[in-house]
Parts: structure tokens; sequence; C-alpha cells
């Protein structure tokens, strides 16, 4: 997909920025449907146009052609704008569950080496992808973006993560417990759905060897656990 460019051979500062964020925005999303990782760091691009529109007094509040909605039109006019809204609405939820200060860019820290990380910053990305992983766009939704989800539900899902103050133990356990908690919902309801049909019943010989091979070793890490 190709990102328009302008008219005038003289290129302001500000718009030379906003065409490349435009073209990152729109490389971005060709590479959501690869992961819940790039629906996320998605989502955190377009928080930081956002923040950035706010820095430049283009926030809009009611000027048509400014704000989110116009720059998308103009600087990404391939990236469906629900979308955009959607992943903005993950970003800005996990961002709250936990708790994470201004100061940290949520997409650089999922795209970062892990080299370039520091210890803290890396066990808050492990958290981050753990709670994002082998969900979909509607489950996160549900989960980080508040669709459907009453105000008074909405609890952080995440515990003190800010960077320089590490989880004590006891945070860390429930934190585990309540991440494993959220999983196992998710889990229960696809293997009921799956099982409850006839999808277990048209797929192929090596699926079903597959999926019996992955049901026996969750068996087995049940049973081997101690209450």
């Amino acid at each position: 997909m190709k990102t328009p460019k302008p008219s005038k051979q003289f290129v302001s500062a500000e718009e030379a920025q906003f065409l490349k964020m435009g073209e990152q925005l729109t490389t971005q999303y060709d590479k959501v449907i690869a992961g819940t990782v790039d629906i996320v760091v998605f989502g955190a691009m377009v928080a930081e146009v956002q923040r950035t529109l706010s820095t430049c007094g283009q926030s809009g509040h009611g000027i048509k052609g400014q704000g989110l909605k116009g720059w998308l039109e103009k600087y990404a006019p391939n990236v469906p704008r629900q979308r955009a809204y959607d992943f903005l609405k993950i970003a800005e939820g996990l961002s709250e569950a936990f708790r994470l200060p201004a100061k940290v860019n949520l997409a650089s820290l999922l795209m970062s080496d892990a080299k370039d990380l520091s210890p803290a910053q890396k066990k808050l990305r492990e958290s981050i992808v753990d709670a994002i992983a082998g969900k979909s766009r509607r489950q996160l939704l549900l989960h980080f973006g508040g669709v459907g989800v009453p105000d008074d539900d909405k609890k952080p899902t995440g515990g003190k993560h800010a960077l320089g103050k590490p989880l004590t133990p006891e945070e860390e356990a429930a934190h585990r417990v309540e991440m494993a908690t959220t999983l196992w919902k998710d889990t229960g309801m696809i293997l009921g759905n799956f099982f409850s049909g006839i999808h277990h019943t048209v797929i192929s010989k090596d699926q079903r060897t597959q999926l019996a091979a992955a049901l026996r070793l969750a068996l087995e890490k049940l049973e081997a656990v101690q209450d």
C-alpha cells in the first residue's frame, strides 16, 4: 500500500514527520494479521500519532479535517478508520491495565531487541505478551478495549509494572493467577465450542493425532499439579 505524496516540492519538517508516520502506520497495518503483538504495536502507533497531533495543536475537537480522523484520511488512507480506533482502544487498555508510565513507549517496548532492554523492561514485556498471547482481535477488544464490558467491570489485569518498581513476590503470584484464570476461560470456551459440534470429526487424521497428543500432555501436566 502506498501513502500519498505531497504535491509541493518543499515539505515542512512537520509534514515530513507526518508522511513518515503515515508510511510506518500503513506498513504496520499490513503486518497486523501476523499476530496479536502486531495488533498492539499498531494500536500504540496510532496512540503516538494522537499524542503528536495534540502536541502540534491539531487534536481536532470538532474541526473538520483535523484530529486523528482527518490525519488518517490524509496520511494513511489505506488504513480503515474503525480498525485504527479499535486497535487504539486495545493499546490504551493494555497501558492502563499494566499501569504503564507515560514515558514508556509501548510500541518500542514490544519491538525492541531483548539486548536493548533492561531487566525490568524485559519482565514487563514478557508479562504483556503473556496477557495477549493467543487472543483474537475480538478477544483483545473484550479484555482491554472495553467492548461489551460494563464500566464497573473494567478492572486492571496487571500489577504495578511501572519501571523501577518491580512486583513483590505476592503481587507477581496474584498477577499470574489472574492471567491464568483469564487464559483458562478463553481455553475452556474454545474447547467447549470445538467438541460440542462436529468440528473434531471433520479435521484430518494428522490434526486429530496432534490434538490428542496436546490433550494428553495437558492432562499429564494437570495431574502433576499438587494442591
